[in-house]
């Protein structure tokens, strides 16, 4: 099993105004039977679009569970090859 992980923040410069355009998330996990978690903090307000994709074997089940921090929101997705979600953060902060 091996997990590894990359952020990239963009932004957008316009004059001398610099404003954060996003960031984007990128992990590689090889793993045939362990779960991983992975904690973001957003703002309230910040579109999320986040797309999990299968390469590593035939046709693969995949699973992704979404939280919010006060647990107002919890929902599974299952899918084969990929899961997609687009959606936007309705509360920001910690549990």
């Amino acid at each position: 099993m091996f997990s590894t992980g990359v952020s990239i923040t963009v932004y957008n410069n316009l004059g001398s105004q610099r404003t954060k355009y996003g960031t984007i998330l990128s992990f590689a996990i090889s793993s045939k039977s362990e779960m991983h978690c992975f904690y973001e903090n957003f703002g309230k307000d910040a579109r999320l679009r986040i797309k999990v994709t299968g390469v590593n074997a035939q046709s693969p089940e995949l699973h992704m569970r979404l939280t919010s921090p006060s647990m107002e929101f919890s929902e599974w997705f299952h899918n084969r090859d990929e899961l997609m979600y687009h959606g936007k953060a309705e509360e920001e902060g910690v549990s």
